[in-house]
């Protein structure tokens, strides 16, 4: 809980400049472990959001982070953010994107355009897209010892994944993620780096050994569990601190442009998903 109310310090920094978001029928793109949707509720005090991802397990890590009370405040639904033909055009009044659009290429290739698309759609004119993203890793400069092990827990995934032959999805710079909203029909009003981080929670079972086991070079296999057993000793002694993030804020337009948009087929969405795992089947 320590390292969520930290992580609450940190989205209050990146919705400061938002001003007053009561009563905003809210769309968070991407939940994850739902940090942001529990932070909405709980510290926004906001009485309907809905909350989409292809992760199976969404719902129940919401479920350790809210009440039940809470819970009913929440719709969870699991759907491909590529197609959300199900919701109708112009209904959110807010929708937020917290880590969320640096992974899509990673788990749907080729994907990111698709879900804009669907944003612009969905988003009332004058509605707000709020993004939230980390900084790249070879832009984090470490405060202290903490920031030092989580920027190397997060330089070690990517490794794994290059390793593997994989993509670790697109890591944005602030303004290479105000471009790509900005060319994506949104107005951009502006973006800043978020001064707040905070301590995340660690144990053993965050180490990444099944993804280390499945490299088949031996001595980068080794090299691998090596620096992950060093990042763990170290994030037992110093703590482990989240990398820097920042935020993008954009409106849909009052009178936007009528953007022409295909939407995947159902079988191109399931046969382009990577880490199939997450569907749960």
């Amino acid at each position: 809980m320590e390292g969520l109310l930290g992580e609450y310090e940190m989205l209050d920094e990146a919705f400061e400049d938002l001003g007053g978001i009561s009563g905003s029928v809210t769309l968070d793109i991407g939940t994850g472990g739902g940090s942001l949707v529990s932070y909405l509720v709980r510290r926004k005090g906001l009485e309907r959001v809905f909350a989409i991802d292809l992760f199976t397990g969404t719902l129940g890590l919401l479920r350790q982070k809210l009440s039940s009370e809470e819970m009913l405040k929440v719709i969870v639904i699991k759907a491909d953010l590529r197609r959300l033909d199900f919701l109708r055009d112009c209904f959110f009044d807010l929708v937020t994107a917290y880590d969320t659009l640096s992974v899509v290429e990673l788990f749907t290739p080729g994907g990111t355009k698709y879900v804009l698309n669907e944003v612009h759609r969905i988003l009332k004119p004058e509605g707000f897209f709020v993004i939230i993203e980390h900084l790249p890793i070879d832009l984090v400069k470490p405060i202290d010892e903490a920031q030092k092990v989580g920027a190397r827990s997060w330089d070690m995934h990517i490794g794994l994944n290059k390793a593997r032959g994989e993509s670790s999805g697109v890591e944005y710079t602030p303004q290479s993620l105000a471009e790509i909203i900005g060319s994506s029909g949104f107005e951009v009003s502006h973006w800043k780096e978020l001064a707040a981080t905070y301590l995340e929670e660690f144990s053993e079972s965050l180490i990444p050994t099944e993804k280390i086991q499945r490299i088949l070079d031996e001595k980068l296999r080794k090299k691998f569990f090596q620096e992950a057993e060093r990042i763990y000793r170290d994030a037992k002694k110093y703590g482990m601190r989240s990398i820097p993030h920042h935020v993008v804020y954009a409106t849909k337009p009052a009178s936007p442009e009528r953007r022409e948009t295909v939407i995947p087929e159902l079988t191109e969405l399931y046969d382009t998903i990577r880490h199939r795992d997450i569907l749960g089947y």
